[in-house]
């Protein structure tokens, strides 16, 4: 007797949820833990059932593992759930159940210990944000390092190019068209070289990604794509069309779309041997599993893009290993901007099934509403 006393007195001093039921399901004893817990009066939970202060989802795990219990005779049962409590606070909770014996060792009932674990889980949430958005900065961090690696190396060469073809051409005044335009190409390539410095640093300064995502005028960006091909090309017939459902198309995006632009641009101009490059831009609208896009084909009259290579045109090495001759920073960038808009690239034969005819770079990004 005195025993059981003692055993009474810890069980009502735990700072976890005690609690015993009948086969039935009723509260044959609490302690008073879960009394506070669930905001109930302990004489108002004896003898009434479980199912009575619990919602129906919470009922149905907890009697499938009584039923569990009862039938296999397994050691104990782990269950984890919601709880919305008298003052209407969800708190999420984890318990262990056990078998019930009586002193001739027959079944009478259950018995469990519950736990609040809210602040665990929450802590645990905001872990894996941290985590998260640690992971996030270190794909930025890797993105800019990329960007800078192929852009400012691109725009050094191309000055240094100029410089020279310059020097060349100095004393011959029947060169001297020839001097001022490479004299354009090096102002050009310093104004954009700045303005890539401007667009990484302010982008590499915000806190998270979602941050610097902001509404644009896709077709105003487009044509400032095609202004600077066509300023800085090394073709001489140029035909680059733009075929829209409307004027301003807007969608959810950051400074770096010119970069993938330019880069789709330039990848067109560079593996083509055609005497007169033709690209038609093609812009629609496309849902994919309820979500608005704005489509954009670049649809070229290039050397094509054979259906081994498509499987590794976006893979780093494979970028690598065949090299840059244009101003962007490789169609692996490319798809890393892209997909942080959260958005999709893929090519396709711009002739089915016949690859020489040309390519079509397809993507896809999220449509604003303005």
């Amino acid at each position: 007797m005195e025993s059981d006393e003692r055993y009474r007195e810890i069980i009502e001093n735990l700072e976890d949820g005690y609690f015993e039921v009948d086969l039935q399901g009723n509260y044959t004893y609490v302690n008073d833990y879960i009394c506070r817990y669930l905001g109930i009066p302990r004489e108002k939970l004896l003898g009434k059932s479980y199912t009575t202060f619990l919602d129906k989802d919470t009922t149905k795990e907890v009697f499938e593992i009584f039923n569990n219990l009862y039938k296999t005779n397994l050691p104990k049962g782990i269950f984890e759930s919601q709880v919305i409590r008298s003052d209407g606070e969800i708190r999420t909770f984890e318990g262990s159940f056990y078998l019930r014996y009586n002193s001739s060792g027959s079944k009478v009932g259950f018995y469990g210990f519950t736990r609040d674990i809210t602040e665990k889980k929450e802590a645990e949430k905001k872990l894996k944000q941290s985590e998260k958005q640690f992971r996030e900065a270190y794909d930025r961090a890797e993105l800019y390092k990329d960007l800078f690696y192929h852009d400012i190396n691109n725009i050094l060469t191309n000055i240094s190019i100029a410089i020279e073809l310059s020097e060349k051409y100095l004393n011959e005044q029947e060169r001297e068209g020839e001097i001022k335009e490479y004299y354009e190409i090096i102002k050009n390539q310093l104004t954009r070289g700045a303005k890539m410095v401007s667009n990484v640093q302010k982008l590499s300064s915000l806190d998270n990604e979602e941050r610097s995502i902001k509404v644009i005028n896709a077709i105003d960006v487009l044509k400032d794509a095609i202004n600077f091909v066509l300023v800085n090309k090394k073709v001489k017939d140029i035909d680059i069309a733009i075929d829209s459902f409307q004027d301003d198309i807007f969608v959810q995006v950051n400074d770096l779309l010119i970069d993938v632009f330019e880069n789709l641009l330039i990848n067109a101009l560079t593996y083509n041997n055609e005497p007169k490059v033709e690209i038609l831009i093609k812009i629609s609208k496309e849902i994919q599993k309820n979500v608005k896009f704005i489509k954009f084909e670049f649809r070229d009259n290039g050397i094509g893009i054979s259906d081994e290579i498509k499987q590794r045109i976006f893979i780093k090495r494979f970028n690598k290993e065949k090299g840059s001759r244009g101003m962007g920073f490789g169609l692996t960038l490319v798809k890393k901007i892209i997909e942080s808009y959260k958005g999709k690239i893929w090519v396709e034969d711009k002739v089915k099934g016949n690859y020489s005819k040309g390519s079509n770079f397809i993507v896809l990004l999220p449509e604003a509403v303005k």
